[in-house]
């Protein structure tokens, strides 16, 4: 009796979703993922609401700004300059000491505000401190997926199930976290986020030590990180990477001009914006659940068709000024772009060598961090020369036009291939 309705509730789940679920190591430690993700999700929103609190009144953009800043450029910059000593270390041991330290920093802000002990510049260093090893966690995740989850096939509905996690941190995290700000703290909800990283810290106790590489291949680039090498080494990953640093930064003047399409050229309120962040949250899951359900989708036209297709899909925003258009452009946008990161990570686990996918994977997240902030300056004065609606355009049109570019090594490669002999062929 029980047999049976075990397999009546396998025959729901895809059968892509199937290896995954089945395999025991990697669902010991999938929840302290998620758990983590979603602390995450709900950390943005009291990061910034607890900076305008602690900001004096003529400083709270700056403070906002470098509180943002300090969540994300210190862990990029460690992850390209401490190489040398942190691709000496195993995946799981990097994981855990992320998620330690997040815990242990952010839990430390809410008894410091609660003392009346934390200043804006405090506050900031704090943040800073607790993103220093960000990158590194990522990248062991990474490693993490890969050695975990061995058949190649799998890691895509694997990485699509942590992806999915972020997609949902998206829809609920704001939300929940706005309620508990309002409650009982915007310090509260750090302490929260820090508290979701323990969880992940737990589930790591008495799990083997994963990915260790061997000495030599730890230091390579001297106080450069050894992943570089290693992206770089292989054309599809290098084509691959260039193209998601160029994208990041051209897609996120979108981000930057939707705030200022909403208000201008909709006449719409914050509500306005959060719906339209809220359907891109509910499209991105979607997207993610059904792209890891696809298991024999070619992985390198896949990302490039969906580089494609995230700047057609959000042409309607540049070209109306229609609100059930734009929201359903968005909403495209965020199913289209959403099996893109797993995806693309999938591809990385595939063609970097097991002792180089901690570093790999680290160079990784630290050049998509890089490309934020790049593309968030850079469309500010976009939007400050040419408005919204030109700022968008232009970003679509660029996102269509770097995924055409990225078809041409390949197609360089046919084109110079030289034809077989037809005895050779036939044989």
């Amino acid at each position: 009796m029980n047999t049976g309705t075990t397999d009546r509730r396998w025959r729901l789940i895809p059968p892509g979703y199937r290896p995954v679920l089945r395999n025991r190591r990697f669902m010991r430690l999938l929840p302290g993922l998620l758990i983590s993700r979603f602390g995450d999700g709900m950390g943005g929103v009291a990061l910034t609401w607890l900076a305008l609190q602690l900001a004096p009144a003529d400083q709270r953009g700056q403070v906002v700004g470098l509180a943002l800043a300090a969540y994300v450029l210190p862990g990029a910059l460690s992850g390209l300059l401490l190489g040398r000593w942190c691709a000496r270390l195993d995946s799981r041991t990097l994981l855990l000491t992320d998620a330690l330290l997040r815990a242990a920093l952010l839990s430390s802000i809410m008894v410091l505000h609660r003392f009346d002990a934390l200043s804006s510049f405090g506050y900031i260093g704090i943040l800073a401190v607790s993103s220093l090893f960000h990158t590194w966690g990522m990248g062991a995740r990474t490693a993490v997926v890969a050695e975990l989850v061995d058949a190649e096939e799998d890691r895509r509905a694997a990485n699509s199930l942590l992806y999915s996690g972020g997609h949902l941190s998206l829809i609920l995290g704001p939300a929940v976290a706005g309620l508990l700000a309002t409650l009982i703290g915007p310090d509260a909800v750090l302490a929260t986020n820090g508290l979701c990283f323990l969880v992940l810290a737990v589930s790591l106790v008495g799990f083997p030590r994963l990915g260790t590489p061997p000495a030599e291949e730890a230091g390579g680039l001297g106080s450069m990180l050894p992943g570089l090498r290693a992206l770089f080494g292989n054309v599809r990953v290098a084509t691959l990477i260039v193209m998601t640093f160029v994208v990041a930064v051209i897609a996120t003047p979108v981000d930057v001009a939707l705030p200022v399409y909403v208000a201008d050229v909709l006449g719409g309120s914050a509500s306005t914006l959060g719906l339209f962040w809220t359907l891109y949250g509910v499209g991105g899951l979607v997207g993610a659940i059904l792209g890891g359900a696809l298991r024999r989708i070619p992985l390198w036209p896949a990302t490039i068709a969906i580089a494609f297709g995230c700047g057609a899909a959000v042409l309607p925003l540049g070209l109306t000024a229609m609100l059930l258009p734009a929201l359903i452009g968005f909403a495209i946008s965020g199913f289209v772009f959403a099996p893109y990161p797993a995806l693309s990570i999938t591809l990385l686990q595939q063609s970097i060598p097991a002792a180089a996918m901690v570093a790999a994977g680290t160079a990784w997240s630290s050049m998509v961090l890089v490309a934020e902030p790049i593309g968030a300056a850079l469309g500010g004065a976009m939007v400050q020369r040419l408005g919204p609606q030109p700022t968008i355009l232009i970003s679509a049109f660029a996102m269509m036009g770097v995924a055409l570019l990225a078809c041409l090594p390949s197609l360089f490669s046919r084109l110079t291939r030289r034809p077989q002999p037809i005895g050779a062929r036939d044989a």
